[in-house]
Formats: C-alpha cells, sequence, structure tokens
C-alpha cells in the first residue's frame, strides 16, 4: 500500500516538472488534518429557498452565526497540503485552484485570489445573494447584534448571506465557466 501510494506521488511530481499550465481540483477532504468538524451542523442543513423567504430563519442562522456555534474557522490554521498548493502556484506550476472548501485556509496560506475559485463560496465574509458584493462579518455582526436587525445590500437591496452556497443553491455561472475555462487550458 505505502509503495502504491509513494509512486502515486512520484508519478505527480513528473506530471508536475513537466507542465506548464496546472490547475488544482481540490474537495473537502484537504482540510481535515486543520480541525474544521467533518460533520454538518443542523442549522447549515438550510435550504437556500427557505433562507430566502423566511426573516425568522434567517435570524436564526446569524444569531447561531455570532454566538460561536457557527462557520468561524480562523482560530484554525492552513496545514501542509494548503501550504504546497500555494506553494505550486507561487512558482508558476498552477495557473488555478478550485476548491469546494469555504474554510478560507487556501487564501490564508497564499493562495492569490486571482488564481482562486472557491466553488461553493467563502465563510469567512458575507455577500448579497443577487449582487454578490461583499460585506465584512464585523460589520453585519454590528448591525445584527443590537436587535437582529437584518442587513441588506446597499447596492441593490438584496439579502445578506454568508458569501458560501447553501443546499439547493445554484453555483454562480461565472464560476462554471471559468471552471471550463481553465480545465480546457491546462495541460
Amino acid at each position: 500500500m505505502a509503495e502504491s501510494m509513494n509512486n502515486q506521488i512520484t508519478q505527480l511530481a513528473d506530471l508536475l516538472r513537466q507542465s506548464q499550465r496546472a490547475v488544482v481540483f481540490i474537495g473537502l477532504g484537504i482540510s481535515a488534518a486543520s480541525g474544521p468538524p467533518k460533520f454538518r451542523k443542523p442549522y447549515m442543513i438550510i435550504q437556500f429557498g427557505d433562507f430566502i423567504s423566511s426573516e425568522d430563519i434567517r435570524r436564526e442562522f446569524w444569531r447561531t452565526q455570532f454566538s460561536g456555534g457557527g462557520l468561524d474557522w480562523s482560530h484554525l490554521e492552513p496545514n501542509k497540503e494548503h501550504m504546497a498548493v500555494a506553494e505550486l502556484v507561487k512558482l508558476g506550476k498552477v495557473s488555478s485552484v478550485f476548491t469546494q472548501s469555504v474554510d478560507n485556509f487556501h487564501r490564508r496560506s497564499g493562495v492569490p485570489d486571482d488564481r482562486l475559485i472557491e466553488y461553493h463560496g467563502n465563510s469567512a465574509y458575507a455577500a448579497c445573494v443577487d449582487c454578490w458584493k461583499r460585506y465584512e462579518l464585523t460589520e453585519v455582526r454590528a448591525i445584527f447584534e443590537p436587535n437582529e436587525t437584518l442587513l441588506v445590500c446597499s447596492d441593490c437591496g438584496g439579502i445578506i448571506n454568508i458569501a458560501m452556497i447553501f443546499f439547493c443553491q445554484d453555483i454562480p455561472e461565472e464560476v462554471k465557466r471559468l471552471e471550463k475555462q481553465e480545465a480546457m487550458a491546462c495541460d
């Protein structure tokens, strides 16, 4: 088993050495060694339509988020796998990194914003569900906590959500376009 793994690692290293433009697609498992929970908390299994249609559900979501039961992983650190991916980008071997992780570890490990495509979004900030204008969680919290006022987008009046994809919410078309473009351009 170990010999087979070593062979696979050697083959991957050879491919990367020969490559001029690689693309990295990473699942949620890369973050396991950093320590975020491996399970979904009940409040995380919110249907997007329910979040949009119910102020009560949105208030409960933000109440949980800001009470310490939410998605704040800022106390955890990117692991050696995140750092290795960032190094490949820095060396010019990797043109883009697509990740399903929402934990912000790739960005914190040094992958530049223009090379990082977060397929399911990012839990480290909030965004309008309509125009995707970014809002910092501290701003959302400052408005929400005194009397549970829900922030609305200053640009379009849309609903503000944590900047990640919920169940039954579509992946943004721009992300799908970039995925196809980058996959077709890699060697």
